[in-house]
């Protein structure tokens, strides 16, 4: 048999740069029983036979060796590269060898699989490895114990610990690293004369290694969400979804890390709504809630009510305004609003708004709700002088000038086709500039503000007014802020 690269070339390009290492069994004791010796066994002579040029299996080799730059696939550093069965043998199952993609039959990647399993400590059991995507997930070599706590979103960070980013890192290194970089040091593409350790993506006759870091990785990743999403359905680009849940979630730590969010003291938890309310502001954004709590926020609740010590209004939450998994829930009773201790007049405002349907409704037709978001709010009651947003359904994001005076248009036809299907989130953009105010749903500009009276900042409110909504990941542009 004529020899191969090896069956996981190009993919633990760190574990050449790594000193000497010696397994130690012990974290394994609880992963075991993966594969059987004879499998463990064939895996041995295929690696001879298709792998042994690129690669090696003692830890104690050298790491500087020239002649056939073979990397070392044992040892700790290699070890922690892999959370479970899955990703181990999908890399090797879908890129390797270099030299003939795919050229080995399914039995003799289990096999290889199996023989790395056991050099690096993990002991044999009755049952073979098998091709079974879902066991292997389940097939975790180094559990890592983690915090069970749920998290809520906040303004900066705090998502995840700095323990899940360090697996991250090296799951990054295993999974991704053959064709991007997370860390500016690393540089965007190969240097020096190409080997088997060299990685990157073929683009003509350069080897480019795309990078992750700047803003291009968050250009449509607004919260961590959607970066989740991303990752988990595209990637890696080989085999996009093969890697254990934990996998995913240690690399999105990462990642965050990378792009210097600041860790916090629980892990990031695989709960899609509460990584959808973790905002990741756009550049030049900051928060207007902050996903855990009201901090910078006040309110004003009681039908027709002026603020104390003068006015019968409330001015804590009570029950219409709570948190909860990084979203504002705003109860629809009694009438008030939740505002900006901050003023603005110039601004982009983005927000994500959902509907609550009754139980028991047939058809959206059935469906009322009356909502809203006030701007230019300078003297407080309910209802005060203000330019509103209206959240009524299903008019919303026209205009109702409170106290006021405006020219507006609304586009039905275009907001109808815009607005989601009720229960699902819709992103809502507005721009307040030179007099005018531009309001979009989905990316779709459904009203147009040409004119309205308002010249001095104010305070920006959120109603509540007999519809039970949420908000999340609430940030705002600034243009020349008042305290």
């Amino acid at each position: 048999m004529r020899t191969r690269r090896s069956l996981l070339a190009l993919l633990w390009l760190s574990v050449s740069a790594c000193g000497p290492e010696v397994v130690d069994p012990d974290p394994r004791a609880a992963s075991t029983g993966f594969y059987t010796r004879e499998q463990a066994a064939l895996g041995a002579r295929v690696f001879e036979a298709d792998c042994a040029s690129c690669h090696t299996v003692d830890p104690t080799a050298p790491s500087d060796e020239t002649d056939a730059r073979r990397i070392a696939l044992s040892g700790e550093t290699f070890a922690r590269k892999w959370h479970s069965v899955a990703g181990l043998y999908h890399k090797s199952r879908w890129t390797m060898p270099t030299d003939a993609i795919l050229g080995l039959d399914i039995d003799a990647y289990l096999a290889v699989t199996a023989y790395l399993l056991k050099r690096n400590g993990y002991l044999p059991g009755d049952i073979p490895l098998v091709e079974d995507d879902q066991a292997m997930k389940e097939m975790v070599l180094l559990p890592s114990p983690g915090d069970a706590k749920a998290v809520s979103g906040n303004s900066t960070g705090g998502f995840y610990s700095a323990a899940q980013a360090a697996r991250g890192k090296a799951y990054f290194a295993g999974s991704c690293e053959t064709c991007h970089r997370a860390e500016p040091s690393h540089g965007a593409r190969g240097e020096g004369p190409e080997s088997a350790s060299a990685s990157g993506i073929r683009m003509g006759s350069q080897l480019i290694a795309m990078p992750l870091m700047g803003q291009g990785l968050m250009k449509y990743r607004h919260n961590v969400g959607d970066l989740y999403l991303k990752t988990r359905t595209t990637m890696p680009i080989e085999y996009p979804g093969a890697l254990s849940e934990q996998s995913y979630l240690d690399i999105i730590a990462y990642l965050l890390q990378a792009k210097g969010y600041p860790a916090g003291d629980r892990e990031l938890l695989g709960d899609l709504e509460a990584m959808s309310a973790m905002t990741l502001p756009e550049e030049g954004f900051r928060m207007l809630f902050n996903g855990r709590d009201f901090e910078g926020l006040r309110f004003l609740l009681g039908s027709g009510c002026q603020p104390p010590p003068l006015g019968c209004g409330a001015t804590e939450p009570g029950t219409t305004f709570r948190v909860e998994k990084g979203a504002i829930h705003i109860s629809g009773r009694p009438s008030g609003y939740i505002y900006s201790e901050r003023k603005y007049l110039n601004f982009i405002l983005r927000l994500d708004l959902r509907y609550v349907p009754y139980p028991g409704m047939r058809t959206e037709a059935e469906y009322y709700s009356n909502t809203g978001i006030l701007l230019f709010v300078n003297k407080h009651g309910v209802w005060p002088k203000s330019l509103e947003v209206q959240g009524v359904y299903p008019s919303a994001l026209s205009i109702l000038p409170i106290d006021s005076e405006a020219n507006f248009t609304t586009d039905a036809h275009r907001r109808r086709a815009a607005l989601r299907p009720l229960g699902e989130w819709n992103s809502v953009e507005i721009v307040s500039q030179a007099g005018e105010v531009r309001v979009s749903v989905n990316g779709q500009q459904v009203t147009t503000v040409s004119d309205h009276e308002f010249e001095e900042s104010g305070h920006i409110g959120f109603q509540s007014e007999g519809a039970e909504v949420y908000l999340r990941n609430v940030r705002i542009l600034e243009e020349s802020p008042i305290e």
